[in-house]
C-alpha cells in the first residue's frame, strides 16, 4: 500500500508533461516497438505536451491585463474561482485516491481485452477529474455519518464508474474526433469535455441545423481567409483581434503591442506543438492496434485515450477562444445568479472552443454559439455548485477558506457532480 501511495503521489506531483513520457514509453515497450522507439516517442509526447502548456501560458498571460480590466469594473462576486487546483488538491487528498489510478487502469485494460471498450485511457494524470466526483461522494457521506470505509468504497466506485462512462463516450465519438482533427488511433477521455461540454455543443448544433439562415451558413476560417486577404492569415488575424481587445480595455501602447504579439504567437505555436505530440503518439497508437488485433482479431481496433488538449491545434478553436474571452466576462455580469468572476473559465476557454469547433465541424458561427451555450451552462452550474465544492475543500483541508469564503473550480460542474449536489441539497448536507 505504501508503494502504491508513493507512486500515485509521484504522478500527482509531476503533472502530465512529465508523466506522459513515462506512460507512453512503457506502453511502447509493452506493444513491442523496441526500447529506442519507445523512449523517443515518449519524449516527443512529453515535449509536445509541455509545448502546448507553454503556448497556453503565453496566451493566458497575454489575456491577464484584459481580464483584470473587466474584473475591476464589477463587484458582488462572493465566490472564488480557484481553477483546477482548488478541487484537484481535494481529490488527491482522499484516502482512497492512491487506489483509483491503478484500479482504473487495470479495469480499463480488462475491458479492452473483453471488447467492452476500444479505448485505452493513458491520460493517467487527468484521473483527478474522476477523483473530484469521488470526493463529492465521499465527504458528504462522511458528514452524513458514514464510516471512512463505507464512504471510501462509495467514492472509489463513483470514480471507476465515471472512468467507464468516459470510455464508452470516447468509443462513440472517436470516429468524428478522428475525422475532424485527422488524428487516427486516438480518442478523448477528458471527463468534462466528453460528458458535459461536447453533449451541450452537439445539442446546440442540432438546434442550429434546424434554423433557416444559419443551418446552411458556410462560415469557416478558410472561406473567411479568402475574403479578408492578408487579414485572413492566422497570425495577422490574431494580432488584429489582440489590438481590438486592447483598445476596448484601454491598454497602453506598450501593453497593446506585447499582448497582441503574444496572442498571435500562441495561436501559431499551438498547432506546431500538437504536431510534435502526435509525432510521438502516432506510432504507439499504430502498435497498440496491431498488438490488439493479434490478440482479439483483425477487425478489432484500439484507440489511445488522451486529453482534449490534443485538439488545441485547431485554428478555429483558438481564434474563437480569443473572441470568447470578453464574451465570457460579459456573461459573468449578465447571467442571473452568477456569484464568481470567471477567471478560471477564461483561462480554460480554449478547451471549450476546441470541443465546440469539433461539434460544429469548424463552422465559426456555430462554434461561437456553441461555446456561448457551454459557457452559460458553466456559469450557472458552477454558481450552484459553490456550496458542495466549499464543503469538500473545507473537509479536505486543502485551502484556507476562513471568514466564510466559498470556492468553485474547474470541472466541478461536470453533470455527475451537479446531480450529486442536487442530492446533497435535498439531503440537507449543503
Amino acid at each position: 500500500m505504501e508503494l502504491i501511495n508513493t507512486i500515485v503521489k509521484f504522478i500527482s506531483d509531476v503533472g502530465a508533461s512529465a508523466m506522459l513520457p513515462f506512460v507512453i514509453a512503457v506502453l511502447g515497450l509493452y506493444f513491442r516497438i523496441g526500447v529506442k522507439k519507445a523512449v523517443r516517442n515518449g519524449l516527443m509526447v512529453g515535449i509536445g505536451f509541455l509545448g502546448i502548456n507553454t503556448a497556453l501560458g503565453i496566451l493566458t498571460g497575454a489575456m491577464g491585463n484584459i481580464s483584470g480590466y473587466y474584473q475591476n469594473l464589477g463587484s458582488g462576486f462572493t465566490v472564488i474561482d480557484g481553477g483546477w487546483p482548488a478541487l484537484g488538491a481535494a481529490g488527491w487528498s482522499t484516502p482512497f485516491a492512491m487506489l483509483v489510478i491503478p484500479l482504473g487502469f487495470i479495469l480499463n485494460f480488462i475491458l479492452v481485452r473483453f471488447r467492452f471498450t476500444k479505448t485505452l485511457n493513458v491520460d493517467l494524470w487527468n484521473y483527478w477529474h474522476f477523483l473530484i466526483t469521488a470526493c463529492m461522494v465521499y465527504y458528504p457521506m462522511r458528514l452524513g455519518g458514514a464510516s471512512v470505509i463505507t464512504a471510501g468504497i462509495a467514492g472509489t466506485i463513483a470514480a471507476l464508474v465515471c472512468s467507464v462512462i468516459v470510455l464508452k463516450v470516447a468509443d462513440a465519438t472517436a470516429e468524428s474526433w478522428q475525422d475532424y482533427f485527422g488524428q487516427e488511433g486516438t480518442a478523448v477521455t477528458t471527463q468534462f469535455a466528453m460528458v458535459t461540454a461536447y453533449p451541450i455543443a452537439k445539442m446546440t448544433n442540432w438546434v442550429l441545423d434546424r434554423i433557416p439562415g444559419i443551418k446552411d451558413t458556410k462560415f469557416d476560417l478558410k472561406t473567411l481567409s479568402k475574403r479578408l486577404g492578408i487579414f485572413g492569415d492566422t497570425s495577422v488575424m490574431s494580432f488584429v483581434i489582440g489590438i481590438i481587445l486592447c483598445i476596448i480595455t484601454k491598454q497602453s501602447a506598450a501593453n497593446t503591442l506585447t499582448i497582441s504579439i503574444s496572442i498571435a504567437a500562441a495561436i501559431v505555436l499551438l498547432p506546431k506543438m500538437v504536431s510534435v505530440l502526435l509525432e510521438g503518439l502516432g506510432p504507439i497508437g499504430q502498435a497498440a492496434s496491431e498488438f490488439m488485433q493479434k490478440k482479439l482479431g483483425d477487425e478489432y481496433d484500439i484507440n489511445i485515450g488522451m486529453d482534449v488538449a490534443l485538439g488545441l491545434g485547431d485554428t478555429c478553436a483558438i481564434q474563437t477562444a480569443v473572441i470568447m474571452i470578453p464574451i465570457t466576462i460579459a456573461l459573468g455580469f449578465i447571467v442571473p445568479g452568477v456569484n464568481f468572476f470567471p477567471i478560471g473559465l477564461v483561462g480554460g476557454m480554449v478547451y471549450t472552443t476546441t470541443v465546440s469547433s469539433w461539434a460544429s465541424k469548424g463552422n465559426v458561427l456555430k462554434t461561437l454559439i456553441s461555446a456561448i451555450m457551454v459557457t452559460v451552462y458553466e456559469l450557472i452550474a458552477m454558481s450552484f455548485m459553490a456550496g458542495l465544492t466549499t464543503l469538500v475543500v473545507k473537509a479536505a483541508g486543502t485551502m484556507d477558506l476562513s471568514g466564510g469564503a466559498q470556492v468553485v473550480g474547474t470541472v466541478c460542474d461536470t453533470i455527475y457532480n451537479v446531480i450529486i449536489a442536487i442530492i446533497a441539497k435535498f439531503a440537507g448536507l449543503i
